[in-house]
């Protein structure tokens, strides 16, 4: 009966000077020896004994597959094996046939580096998406396999399961494997404030970011200043990169060597810079080297606005000994996207020149204070302020001894954040 686990025969006859044969198929549940020995032979001569035999079941070949390394960035390479087993075998098995098909992410390297020691026809495209073999042949007590690269592109774990192998003596379960694919490490840059006048300061911070769980190490990174600004006579260089900083004062250069950073984490180069020239400065590193393997690169704009204009004149120009002019000092802040604050110059009126009586002094910038005394020869003004973008001015009279020429020279502007444009000449005839 098909499924029990022994057979009878009886009524069987056999004509004299002949034999007959009794044939059964039988199924192995497990590899191994089988003795199998029969009841005895009854027969009408008497009791003829018994019979015995042995079956070898050879175990199917084992599949397994790796991945080497089982851990890598997006962008690197990793080598699938699938490896066929008969080493419990005495018998060779050939048909070998077998497709993996990579997940979404995965692609087959360029070039895939194939190594076949199966025998048969493989498949493999460098840009693919599949591999097959078919024809492989593996050897009795022996095992062969089959290798190829594949390249992430994109992260997470990535699970590749492959066909069913099939084979002459029947078909082996899938294989699989799990790839962890880390994200690449990200590089940003930022200037602090992203404005500034010329001749004025800014800081750079550089970070970097390793959101994977591999860490990072050989981590190189160099950033050439655009024309116009370079490092500060104290550039205050400082990282927490690891590794050796390099940014002397005055350098138009910054590098970074033999970095690391852990998984996960995140670390920042910082300098200070100094602006030589107006105009939006753009910044652009050199890529991010790594063990990643990645090359990114960061952009920031720094924009670089001019000091405010100084200048001076006399309305009207030309008077009498008796006569007044009205001194008027503008302060030009239009080419500028930032406001000035904390303005401040005095007017060392040249000899024989005074302030008027009224002086009519006046200013519409902010709240500064403006101090023109009637008689006065020293003029002084302080704590005021120009939007980003507009122009004020400050007025006084004026008055001569005696006819002549005079030079006049106030300035030079100061503000908060340092000089603004040089002094300020105007001459009265």
């Amino acid at each position: 009966t098909a499924g029990s686990g022994s057979l009878s025969y009886v009524g069987g006859s056999v004509p004299a000077g002949a034999s007959c044969t009794i044939e059964v198929d039988v199924v192995a549940a497990a590899a191994g020896d089988y003795l199998n020995t029969t009841g005895d032979l009854l027969s009408s001569l008497g009791n003829s004994g018994n019979a015995s035999a042995t079956l070898r079941v050879d175990a199917a070949p084992g599949l397994s597959k790796v991945f080497a390394p089982t851990q890598i960035f997006v962008g690197q390479t990793s080598t699938v094996t699938l490896s066929i087993d008969n080493s419990s075998s005495q018998q060779a098995v050939g048909g070998l046939a077998i497709t993996d098909t990579l997940p979404a992410g995965l692609l087959l390297a360029s070039p895939p580096a194939t190594s076949n020691s199966c025998g048969g026809s493989l498949q493999a495209l460098a840009g693919g998406s599949s591999v097959m073999l078919s024809g492989g042949t593996v050897a009795a007590g022996s095992s062969c396999a089959v290798s190829f690269d594949v390249v992430a592109g994109s992260s997470g774990s990535l699970l590749n399961s492959t066909s069913v192998l099939t084979t002459d003596a029947g078909s082996v379960p899938p294989a699989s494997a799990s790839l962890q694919v880390e994200p690449q490490p990200t590089l940003s840059k930022a200037f602090a404030p992203t404005q500034i006048f010329v001749g004025g300061q800014a800081s750079v911070v550089l970070t970097i970011d390793n959101p994977g769980a591999l860490a990072l190490t050989n981590v190189a990174l160099t950033d050439d200043l655009p024309i116009g600004l370079l490092l500060t006579a104290s550039p205050n260089a400082q990282t927490d990169c690891g590794g050796t900083l390099t940014a002397g004062a005055g350098a138009t250069t910054v590098s970074l060597n033999s970095g690391a950073l852990v998984a996960g984490g995140s670390c920042t180069i910082s300098f200070d810079v100094q602006a030589s020239v107006v105009g939006d400065l753009t910044n652009t590193t050199a890529p991010l080297q790594s063990s990643a393997g990645g090359t990114p690169t960061a952009t920031a704009t720094l924009r670089v606005n001019p000091v405010p204009a100084f200048s001076k004149r006399f309305e009207p120009e030309l008077i009498l000994a008796d006569q007044t002019t009205t001194v008027i000092l503008t302060i030009d802040n239009s080419a500028s996207t930032l406001p000035v604050t904390g303005m401040s110059f005095s007017d060392d009126l040249p000899s024989g020149m005074f302030v008027a009586a009224p002086s009519n002094a006046a200013q519409d910038c902010g709240a500064g204070t403006l101090n023109a005394t009637s008689g006065a020869t020293l003029v002084s003004y302080s704590g005021g302020s120009v939007a980003a973008g507009a122009i004020c001015t400050v007025r006084f009279d004026v008055g001569v001894m005696s006819e002549g020429l005079f030079d006049n020279v106030a300035g030079p502007l100061q503000t908060d954040v340092g000089l603004g444009d040089a002094a300020a000449t105007a001459r009265l005839t």
